[in-house]
């Protein structure tokens, strides 16, 4: 222990070794510990995720105006989990689907929340709209279920329109309830008319399959998943 003798009093103060030290070593490596210590936080919430999360046989993405409440998801979740083909999953015979969601609002919805007090983030949804592009040049997730408008954006553009999968090329035909080549009516699926849980989304909502990315494995299997996901009603359609 090393003493230091105040004058005025004459009483001694002992001083610890190791908060000595502690002191030392915070004044010249702060900032380094403390870039250590988050990255450390980082590493281990990602790894107790890994550990913890289902890994999905198939990705779904929805895109459009319905904010999904968390038990909502996993309704949906499961009615997909359910109707997807036998033997699907990588892990054992029953397949998971997991569901992507981005809300995402036309200029014309947006007006007309604002003429009803209701707030709307343009920057989000903004951002939520950047999101989806980007994913349809990834190909993350194949099976898309889009609020028409989104979906009449992506074919009237010539570079998107190219990564639709056509009707034909999956059914061997042009379903008559198909709203042109690529798409169908989320209303006329026997999915949709058959599944409350589903029909949180918007019946005009438009479920479409995206071509194959370069690189992309098991391919195969997505189109499998589609056409027993976009069965059309055989029947009276959904309104």
């Amino acid at each position: 222990m090393n003493e230091e003798k105040l004058s005025e009093n004459k009483i001694s103060v002992k001083q610890n070794k190791f908060l000595k030290w502690l002191d030392n070593y915070w004044y010249h490596y702060k900032w380094p510990t403390i870039a250590v210590a988050f990255f450390a936080v980082v590493f281990s919430v990602c790894l107790i995720q890994s550990w913890t999360n289902d890994e999905k046989d198939i990705l779904i993405t929805y895109a459009g105006p319905t904010a999904i409440e968390a038990d909502e998801r996993l309704d949906i979740e499961r009615v997909l989990s359910e109707n997807l083909p036998e033997g699907f999953g990588n892990k054992g015979i029953d397949g998971s689907a997991g569901l992507i969601s981005y809300i995402i609002y036309s200029k014309e919805q947006i007006v007309d929340m604002h003429s009803k007090e209701m707030y709307v983030d343009a920057d989000f949804n903004s951002k939520e709209y950047s999101t989806l592009n980007s994913q349809y040049k990834t190909g993350n997730g194949s099976i898309y279920m889009l609020e028409r408008w989104l979906y009449d954006e992506l074919v009237a553009s010539d570079t998107n329109s190219q990564r639709l999968k056509p009707l034909k090329e999956i059914f061997g035909y042009v379903p008559e309830c198909a709203i042109d080549e690529y798409g169908i009516r989320l209303g006329d699926t026997e999915l949709y008319k058959n599944s409350p849980e589903l029909q949180v989304l918007p019946a005009d909502t438009v479920i479409f399959l995206h071509e194959q990315i370069f690189g992309q494995k098991k391919y195969e299997k997505q189109v499998e998943a589609f056409k027993k996901l976009a069965v059309p009603a055989t029947d009276e359609v959904t309104e």
